[in-house]
């Protein structure tokens, strides 16, 4: 669980881009369909222009405006363009208030800005506001988490990861951020996290992180492990091996040795990860 959510638009993706901007509604809805194959190409910018141009249809229902500029705050995101993508998100909630899904994507948002108090405060709005069975989903909360992580509540991160691991007991990502924020709490459970962690099978990415806290790998053959696969398995596998280790170290009061670690996290990482977040969050705190 990388506590991120994928981007997904809801329409079809049937279109190429339209040769002339739009000009009414059902053009607009048309641009929406572009832009999704735009964005599943991964040319959010392309997403972006055909969502602009949607936008400045004159005769759109709410309906249809917030659901375009939420497709546009998803692209905008996605592109890493953050401050867009909460003004649309804003104004979809201007439209739409309370959607739980907005606040959500708009702690997103801000989480990977680096806000981590608001990223906050919009994880427990979507909580809230969220319709029943929703505000189970342990996405939420492993997202909610992470924050709380950053911001050096480890105490109330353990409860949300808590919550993952009992609703998902096989997300060995939902294991690992429970250990180390029990563990940053001064409230390790070793036992538990044995228990947790031994219904992991396989060799699948991220166990290999379990076997180092389980004594059974060394910090140089977990970063062995991570130089496998293509180069963007190896990007945030080489992301996650180093925040982990560094988790590690401090957890054993090696913080020299996880300072730069966690610098080269925040610095060659994407914010997207969830990993960024915790290791900006760790450097704040003890320097660096």
């Amino acid at each position: 669980m990388k506590f991120r959510s994928c981007l997904a638009f809801c329409l079809a993706i049937t279109l190429a881009s339209c040769a002339s901007p739009p000009t009414t509604a059902a053009d607009a809805l048309d641009n929406d369909k572009a832009a999704a194959a735009a964005a599943d190409d991964g040319d959010f910018p392309e997403a972006i222009r055909l969502l602009t141009e949607a936008l400045a249809v004159p005769d759109l229902s709410v309906d249809q405006r917030a659901e375009l500029t939420l497709h546009r705050a998803f692209a905008y995101d996605e592109n890493g363009e953050y401050n867009h993508a909460i003004v649309d998100y804003d104004s979809v909630l201007e439209m739409k208030p309370g959607a739980s899904q907005v606040y959500f994507r708009r702690g997103i948002a801000r989480r990977e800005k680096g806000e981590y108090e608001q990223a906050l405060g919009d994880f427990e709005a979507a909580a809230k506001s969220a319709a029943p069975g929703v505000a189970d989903w342990p996405f939420l909360y492993g997202d909610r988490g992470v924050v709380r992580f950053a911001l050096g509540r480890y105490g109330e991160a353990a409860k949300d990861f808590g919550r993952v691991v009992t609703a998902e007991p096989s997300d060995a990502y939902g294991i690992l951020w429970l250990h180390i924020s029990r563990s940053r709490a001064g409230a390790p459970e070793p036992a538990k996290f044995t228990e947790e962690a031994a219904k992991i099978q396989g060799d699948d990415w991220p166990n290999a992180v379990l076997e180092l806290y389980r004594g059974k790998m060394t910090p140089q053959q977990l970063q062995t492990v991570a130089t496998e696969g293509d180069e963007e398995e190896r990007q945030f596998k080489g992301c996650e091996a180093d925040f982990f280790i560094a988790e590690q170290d401090l957890i054993q009061g090696k913080v020299e040795a996880a300072k730069p670690l966690l610098q080269m996290v925040t610095k060659d990482c994407s914010p997207s990860l969830a990993v960024h977040a915790g290791a900006a969050g760790e450097l704040r705190r003890i320097g660096g």
